[in-house]
């Protein structure tokens, strides 16, 4: 073979692998340490993902990521967007979300880091969660303090469900029966009704559409759209959920 057909054949090679090499799923596959990882700027076009991964040191980093690209970490317990993260870093971060939020655990309390002036939401939303998980039994985290980005929570004894796995399937079930319980009525929560779960079906249908992590979207699509009109079908009946239970 020719310099000329080598350099063809070399070309061709690359043509046909840089869809697989430059797709986001492929970038993130690639990074060391990766975490977890979410789509950014919901509303708008872009591709950069947000993602959380461990270092060679062990640490926990934030940062950004496009397709085919390197990430762009920031430094260690380092965030222009929550100065609190550098200033309260007395404990152990165990959830660095870049530009969001951060969670930083300590032997007596769970410290939030979030935006300023954004600890009040997060305040109230806790507050109006412990009211009515009350009649269940199941014990709430008290408020030991708060600050407009920092909000320290009191660290509950014993392993998360999470921790231990199928050991904590008979928690799970208290916890599904204990559901069953919450006052209803007297819950001062957010209403996520139909037209609200609409938009956030189809935000993530047309995130997951833009990274090009979809193998065939046209007939998911087509359930997306069904799944929609059938939303409509409102039968007024109002439930207490979680929604960021996964």
């Amino acid at each position: 073979m020719g310099m000329s057909e080598a350099a063809t054949t070399t070309r061709m090679t690359e043509m046909t692998q840089k869809p697989e090499v430059t797709g986001m799923l492929s970038t993130l596959r690639a990074i060391p340490g990766l975490r977890r990882a979410w789509p950014e700027h919901r509303s708008s076009g872009s591709t950069s993902m947000s993602i959380e991964c461990v270092d060679g040191e062990g640490r926990l980093r934030a940062g950004h990521v496009t397709a085919g690209a390197t990430p762009d970490l920031l430094p260690y317990a380092t965030d222009p967007a929550l100065p609190a993260l550098s200033t309260h870093l007395t404990g152990a971060l165990v959830v660095h979300r870049a530009g969001r939020r951060a969670v930083v655990m300590e032997d007596s309390r769970v410290r939030k880091i979030v935006r300023p002036l954004r600890a009040v939401s997060l305040v109230r939303a806790h507050t109006s969660a412990a009211s009515v998980l009350r009649v269940t039994g199941l014990r709430t985290p008290r408020i030991l303090g708060n600050e407009d980005d920092v909000v320290d929570l009191e660290l509950l004894p014993g392993r998360s469900l999470d921790e231990l796995g199928d050991a904590g399937l008979p928690g799970w079930q208290r916890l599904t029966d204990s559901w069953a319980h919450l006052a209803h009525d007297k819950a001062d929560l957010p209403v996520h009704g139909p037209r609200q779960e609409t938009e956030v079906l189809r935000r993530w249908f047309a995130s997951a559409q833009r990274h090009g992590v979809i193998d065939q979207p046209a007939p998911l699509h087509e359930q997306v759209v069904d799944t929609c009109l059938s939303l409509r079908e409102d039968d007024g009946e109002r439930v207490i959920a979680h929604r960021d239970l996964h």
